[in-house]
């Protein structure tokens, strides 16, 4: 998104400023990051839940501080820890963005799909047949 702001012809930033790529934070950052921000919050977490939450969010940092103030948020209005808090907090994540995944889902062509949902079942892909054939992945 932020590309195609500084780097369209079309775009109001057109050639701007100087493109900079920013790198994702290592694993260690993030988990200091998470303890920090949870203790800042009244909270002391275990690297154990926070690697679950780096993990989950494949330590992106927009969706570590997403899912993270979700679950400080629904700890702090439940009472419970966050680690209880973690799969409700979850689940309404995924549920507010809903909207957003259909739109994306709305885009794609049936064979798009079906591959979609064969990644989404399996967390892999494979060229065996059975698999293929299982989820009709041969061009048609």
């Amino acid at each position: 998104m932020m590309l195609n702001l500084f780097s369209r012809k079309e775009r109001a930033f057109y050639n701007f400023g100087k493109l900079f790529r920013l790198q994702k934070p290592t694993e260690e950052e993030s988990l200091r990051f998470l303890t920090n921000r949870f203790l800042a919050g009244g909270y002391t977490v275990s690297d154990q839940f926070s690697r679950q939450i780096l993990n989950k969010a494949c330590n992106i940092p927009y969706y570590i501080q997403y899912l993270s103030a979700e679950i400080w948020e629904r700890a702090r209005l439940s009472g419970t820890t966050p680690e209880e808090a973690y799969a409700p907090a979850l689940e309404r994540l995924l549920i507010n963005q809903a909207d957003y995944f259909q739109g994306i889902r709305s885009q794609l062509t049936a064979f798009q799909t079906r591959v979609l949902t064969a990644v989404a079942e399996h967390g892999f892909g494979t060229y065996e047949s059975e698999f293929m054939q299982g989820y009709r992945l041969f061009p048609t």
